[in-house]
């Protein structure tokens, strides 16, 4: 396999920290946590290729300010009320195992497991 991915776990959720414990279990993962708010300047001197967020604990404009400030990030935002992961491209996975998100953060958010765009 190429180089690990560096994944930003952004937000201090039990959920997230849980999710980050996992992720940091596959050799191919490069896990870092930061609380929120965090800045564009934190953002681009971390470089990760992956962030996960609590989709109710980021400001609005987060989504958009991390994108625009590192092009070709993969953005996943967990929502932990409904069991989702919703990708910056807008497909949904409800029900997603911590190997679904492992799948999708080496796959750079291709094709998810059990998506429902029409949910």
């Amino acid at each position: 396999m190429g180089k690990p991915r560096r994944v930003l776990v952004c937000g201090d959720s039990v959920a997230l920290a849980g999710i980050a414990t996992s992720l940091a279990l596959d050799p191919n993962c490069q896990v870092a946590h930061h609380g929120l708010p965090i800045c564009d300047e934190v953002l681009r001197n971390l470089q990760p290729d992956v962030i996960l967020f609590d989709l109710d604990a980021v400001p609005p404009a987060f989504v958009y300010t991390a994108s625009r400030s590192l092009r070709g990030v993969l953005l996943i935002g967990i929502d932990l009320e409904t069991n989702r992961a919703l990708l910056w491209a807008e497909q949904q996975a409800e029900g997603m195992c911590s190997q679904d998100l492992m799948d999708v953060i080496h796959s750079s958010g291709s094709v998810l497991p059990n998506t429902d765009a029409s949910k």
